[in-house]
């Protein structure tokens, strides 16, 4: 179900990449459900989709949307490589009930630039950092592990939003007043 058929509004898209390692059975049948937009709802089933369930027990409220997906298969254990996008926030939730549930381990990190923040997660060593990206501040990146600075091109980004607010300051500074377009009389 797209967007348009859930009658909701855009919610901004947290970009998630993560590494799911664990039994090649547990992975492949995973994988199917990830690239039919159901990976939540593998990881942890909530049945007939309910938002308050869903924002509840996988802490988004939408499945996953646009999942890249690979499989490495080496013997038992293998890893599952995916990259997708959730509503407002990492499925966090979903990656605890599916670790304990299907006994896997997940890695994960996850940047949501529209509310200014970044993370990461590990269900094996019960890590669920998040870190505030605030490009208004001249420390932004002081608080930050530098690995996601550079998964992520913060710095890039830090870039182009200095460069737009050059711009900005060079409209507001430059744009007639009410006055001046009116001509004078």
């Amino acid at each position: 179900m797209d967007v348009k058929q859930r009658g909701c509004v855009m919610p901004n898209w947290c970009t998630n990449r993560v590494v799911i390692t664990g039994d090649i059975k547990v992975l492949r049948a995973m994988k199917k459900d990830a690239e039919n937009d159901n990976l939540l709802e593998h990881l942890a089933p909530i049945g007939e989709y309910d938002y308050g369930v869903a924002n509840a027990t996988w802490n988004t409220k939408w499945d996953v949307h646009d999942v890249e997906v690979n499989l490495f298969e080496d013997g038992k254990t293998s890893n599952l490589h995916l990259g997708f996008d959730s509503a407002w926030s990492p499925p966090t939730g979903a990656y605890d009930v599916g670790s304990e549930r299907l006994g896997i381990s997940i890695e994960a990190s996850y940047y949501e630039p529209g509310m200014g923040f970044i993370g990461e997660y590990d269900s094996t060593l019960g890590i669920d950092e998040t870190y505030s990206v605030n490009f208004e501040q001249e420390d932004w990146a002081d608080s930050i592990p530098t690995d996601l600075i550079e998964e992520y091109d913060l710095d890039g980004e830090y870039v182009c939003y200095q460069e737009w607010q050059e711009e900005m300051d060079c409209l507001l500074y430059t744009s007639p007043s009410p006055r001046d377009q009116r001509g004078s009389r």
